[in-house]
C-alpha cells in the first residue's frame, strides 16, 4: 500500500511501476432505511467527505480521484463523469433544502427520522479507523451523526443465511474494495431483482429505468453500442449518488532493477512473463 511506497522507493537497484488497477475503494450506501432512502441526504454525504485529503493523509497519496464506480483504466469508461468536490456549505444548503432541520443536538431531522447513519467497519482496520473518525468530523458539521459498529470480517461479508452483515443489509454505509472486471456486469450489483439472497445488490437499489438498460446492455455485443450503454447506466448510478468512490485503487510493483521486461497490466500482473529476463542470468 502507500504506507509502503516511500519505504520502497528508498531501496538501491528497485524501481516502482506505479498504475491504475481494477479494484475500486467505496463507501457503499444502503438506500432501504429512511435516511438513506432520500437522495438529497446521499448526495449531501459525498459532497461532505474531503476524498482528496483522505488520499494524501491516511493513503499516503497513492489512488485515484473519481466517482465513476468503474476502473478508469478501462478503455469503455466514460470521461465525462466529474468528481464531486469537497462543500460543506454546498451539503448543508441541500439538506436544509430537502427540510432536514437541525435538533437541539445540532443533528437533523425530518418526519421523525434523526439524521443518524449506521456505518460499518471490519475490526483490526487502523486505516479505515482514521477514515472514519476524519469523516465523522465532516459529517457532524452538516448535522449528521456517525453510529460506528464494527464486525469481524466473517460476520460482516458472512453468507445471507448466516446472518451476515452486509448480504442482510444491517449497515447504512460500509466500506468495500471491489475488483470489477471487464466486461463489467453491474446488474449483479444494481438490478431489483438481485437484491440479497437473490445477488449482490447490497445497495437495496431498485430503479426501472437502469434495469431496462442493464437487461439491453448484458445482451448486446456490438462494442459502440454497448460503451452508450454502460454510460447511460454509470451516469444514473452517479446521479443517485448510491456510492462514494473514495479512490480507484492503483497497483504498486516493487521490480529489482535487475529484471527486465517486466510489464504488469491493470487486469493481470503476470501476463507477458515469458519476455521478462533477468540480467546476467
Amino acid at each position: 500500500g502507500g504506507s509502503f511506497l516511500s519505504r520502497v522507493s528508498g531501496i538501491a537497484n528497485v524501481h516502482v511501476i506505479r498504475q491504475p488497477s481494477y479494484v475500486i475503494n467505496q463507501a457503499l450506501l444502503n438506500v432501504k432505511g429512511p435516511v438513506l432512502a432520500d437522495r438529497s441526504v446521499r448526495e449531501a454525504l459525498r459532497y461532505a467527505v474531503d476524498r482528496r485529503l483522505l488520499r494524501e493523509k491516511v493513503a499516503h497519496g497513492v489512488g485515484i480521484l473519481q466517482n465513476v464506480i468503474v476502473p478508469t483504466v478501462d478503455p469503455s469508461t466514460p470521461k465525462d463523469i466529474a468528481f464531486t468536490p469537497f462543500d460543506l456549505a454546498k451539503a448543508n444548503a441541500i439538506l436544509d433544502a430537502a427540510g432536514w432541520k437541525r435538533g437541539p443536538d445540532g443533528v437533523r431531522q425530518k418526519d421523525g427520522n434523526r439524521l443518524s447513519v449506521a456505518f460499518v467497519s471490519s475490526t483490526g482496520t487502523p486505516d479505515v479507523d482514521t477514515t472514519i473518525e476524519l469523516i465523522r468530523t465532516w459529517w457532524n458539521q452538516i448535522g449528521v451523526q456517525l453510529d460506528v459498529r464494527r464486525y469481524e470480517s466473517s460476520m460482516l461479508f458472512g453468507p445471507y443465511a448466516s446472518g451476515g452483515i452486509l448480504a442482510n443489509g444491517r449497515f447504512d454505509i460500509m466500506f468495500l474494495g471491489r475488483l470489477i472486471a471487464a466486461p463489467f456486469d453491474l446488474t449483479n450489483s444494481f438490478a431489483c431483482k438481485e437484491v440479497p439472497p437473490a445477488g449482490s445488490n447490497d445497495a437495496r437499489y431498485c430503479n426501472p429505468k437502469l434495469d431496462a438498460i442493464l437487461a439491453e446492455y448484458d445482451v448486446t455485443y456490438d462494442g459502440s453500442k454497448r460503451t452508450k450503454l454502460l454510460s447511460a447506466a454509470l451516469h444514473i448510478i452517479d446521479d443517485d449518488a448510491l456510492v462514494i468512490v473514495t479512490t480507484g485503487r492503483e497497483d504498486l510493483f516493487g521490480v529489482n532493477n535487475a529484471v527486465k521486461n517486466f510489464t504488469p497490466n491493470a487486469a493481470t500482473p503476470f501476463d507477458d512473463m515469458l519476455h521478462v529476463d533477468v540480467s546476467g542470468s
